[in-house]
């Protein structure tokens, strides 16, 4: 496969309970063993999304410092984050977002068309062509959830 030009995965945090920490840290090896590495992690500052961003990207070998992004809280709304991070990821050639549900499902679909919903600990990679704008991605991959 191809590497996507500029996608911002979307993670979902997992479970509280062990073999949702398990799950997530199997994607992060996966990924590791794809070479993919973002130079952004957008991560909301709630303790779920914060404990799920540190074990994908520590399994993922990621280097990339946490960034606590407000704009990724459950309550925001998906024109609020395209909004707020739309100049950071036209910046990076790959980042991972790791937020909660329903929001990342409709960023996801915001950005990329129809999504149906992400899973608990599940990525979906999005390529854009060109600059971050609504419908301008393109689903490259959905790895993980049930």
């Amino acid at each position: 496969m191809a590497s996507p030009a500029r996608p911002p995965p979307v993670a979902t945090p997992p479970a509280p309970d062990p073999a949702g920490a398990e799950a997530v840290r199997l994607l992060g090896e996966r990924l590791r063993a794809s070479a993919w590495r973002p130079q952004r992690v957008f991560v909301s500052p709630l303790k779920r999304a914060r404990e799920t961003a540190e074990i994908v990207t520590a399994a993922a070998g990621v280097v990339a410092e946490i960034e606590l992004t407000p704009a990724l809280e459950p309550e925001r709304r998906p024109e609020d984050v395209a909004a707020t991070l739309g100049l950071e990821l036209d910046g990076a050639a790959h980042a991972l977002l790791v937020g909660h549900q329903p929001l990342l499902g409709l960023l996801a679909g915001y950005w990329g068309g129809a999504v149906d919903g992400l899973a608990p600990g599940e990525l979906v990679a999005l390529e854009f062509a060109g600059p971050v704008r609504p419908g301008a991605a393109r689903i490259v991959e959905r790895i993980g959830g049930p």
